[in-house]
């Protein structure tokens, strides 16, 4: 039973297919945020050509989204897009990675001091950043079984998928009905144990 999740609507070379070389770094190059406001990196809302740094930012807060159950931005009243998006980059940059990550074991504030120290065009340490999270895990005795939170849900009677926004490259809201950048494929459900499948669309 498997659930296959794709979406490679927002990525891109950060090499030159020809000549191999690194994307220049362009300063606020870009009209309107890329990615998800509550994940996306601190260059992103400054409008900033990206790299592989933001990808590795964007990866610590999602980490810090599933460890807390939340981020300290969410729920950022605003009257318009623009606006709460002004605001969440506001908050990013101002609260320390102490606070943002209290509570949490330190491998989460180091990997994200990390992420946000990178240059542009600097290759991560991704083994080393592995090896935070992995001598965390062994230090804490966990056990690797591979159960996750959400693994029960496939012995459920039915699956609700929330598509909570989804958008098109131009940054247009769809609603996900109509963006050809966002698929989501359900595969391998098995027809015993899953018996509806129910698509929920809802913008924040």
């Amino acid at each position: 039973d498997t659930i296959y999740a794709v979406d490679f609507g927002l990525s891109k070379f950060y090499r030159d297919p020809k000549t191999g070389k690194h994307i220049g770094q362009r300063e606020k190059n870009l009209t309107s945020l890329v990615g998800t406001a509550r994940y996306c990196s601190i260059n992103s809302h400054h409008g900033a050509q990206l790299s592989r740094r933001d990808d590795m930012e964007t990866i610590g807060y999602v980490l810090v989204y599933l460890a807390c159950r939340g981020l300290p931005w969410q729920g950022v009243k605003a009257t318009n897009l623009p606006e709460k998006y002004e605001k969440i980059g506001r908050i990013k940059e101002q609260i320390t990675t102490a606070k943002l990550c209290a509570g949490l074991p330190t491998c989460f504030q180091r990997y994200i001091d990390y992420s946000r120290q990178l240059a542009f065009e600097e290759e991560p340490d991704y083994e080393m950043c592995k090896e935070m999270f992995r001598s965390t895990f062994q230090h804490c005795r966990l056990k690797n079984d591979r159960i996750f939170d959400w693994t029960g849900v496939m012995d459920r009677g039915s699956l609700t998928v929330s598509i909570i926004e989804a958008r098109n490259l131009m940054g247009k809201e769809s609603g996900g009905t109509s963006n050809p950048y966002c698929t989501l494929w359900l595969s391998s459900l098995g027809k015993k144990r899953m018996t509806s499948t129910k698509v929920v669309y809802s913008n924040l």
